[in-house]
């Protein structure tokens, strides 16, 4: 009756021991995924598309992000037009359709739609720096 008390004993403490090496594993993507953080691909002023250089940072930020993006994480896609220019509809527009394209370039690149979470904003430019909210957030819950 001992030996079978310990056997079993045995098994649950293997089995917990395999779920703790699954929660690191767990906890090691998560780790990765913060260590990456949002990034921001900056847009020509009145564009909806990126620019070759920006293209090329989004290739590089897909191939080492990538691998981090599983266990149903949502992809937060921001897109933003600054304040200071145009007018209030059309700056609604460009963040609107920027975030499009982006979405667009992720689902290219093997994010699946249902991941990816969609916002919008129009910023006031912080310290008078317009073409830094010319942008397209894209950020990992």
């Amino acid at each position: 009756a001992d030996k079978a008390g310990l056997e079993n004993e045995n098994a649950a403490l293997q089995a917990k021991n395999a779920q703790l090496a699954e929660d690191v594993k767990t906890a090691e993507n998560n780790a990765g995924l913060k260590e990456v953080g949002p990034a921001s691909f900056f847009f020509e002023i009145g564009q909806t598309e990126l620019s070759k250089k920006e293209l090329k940072h989004l290739d590089f930020y897909m191939q080492n992000v990538l691998p981090y993006v599983k266990n149903g994480k949502a992809t937060v896609v921001t897109g933003t037009a600054d304040s200071n220019t145009g007018y209030a509809k059309r700056n609604e527009y460009l963040s609107k359709k920027r975030a499009e394209y982006m979405i667009n370039l992720l689902q290219k690149k093997g994010i699946a739609t249902e991941n990816i979470v969609v916002k919008n904003a129009v910023v006031k430019a912080a310290n008078g720096q317009a073409a830094f909210d010319r942008a397209v957030v894209v950020s990992f819950e």
